[in-house]
């Protein structure tokens, strides 16, 4: 008998012990930071790929594509001649700026006319 009593009382115990549990507050709360850190993160990682878009575009545009160049015969003499003189870079990227004409930080705007009042026509 003294036994079982044994065993009744450590399940007992082991059923009321609230150590270790999960409340549920807790995890709305937890879950409720990473979703937030979570959009935060993907904010981050948005601005850091358009800037580097933005840096590779100035790279692409200041790649200067100029050449001139003469075909001569031994004994014919200049045969061909031609150049090419690439225009210069319309994008730059100063230190601090916006990358390449990227418009990342908009002021916010007006978005027209607040809501008329109740009973007057709307417009």
């Amino acid at each position: 008998m003294k036994k079982f009593f044994f065993f009744d009382r450590l399940i007992l115990g082991l059923w009321l012990d609230v150590r270790g549990g999960l409340a549920p507050v807790d995890t709305i709360l937890v879950t409720s930071l990473t979703a937030i850190g979570a959009m935060i993160g993907l904010a981050v990682i948005r601005d850091a790929v358009v800037q580097e878009m933005g840096d590779v575009a100035v790279a692409l545009d200041n790649v200067d594509q100029s050449f001139s160049g003469t075909i001569v015969h031994a004994t014919l003499g200049t045969l061909w001649t031609a150049s090419f003189t690439d225009d210069a870079a319309t994008l730059s990227d100063p230190a601090g700026a916006e990358p390449a004409c990227l418009d990342v930080q908009v002021s916010p705007t007006s978005e027209g006319s607040p809501l008329a009042a109740v009973g007057t026509p709307f417009p």
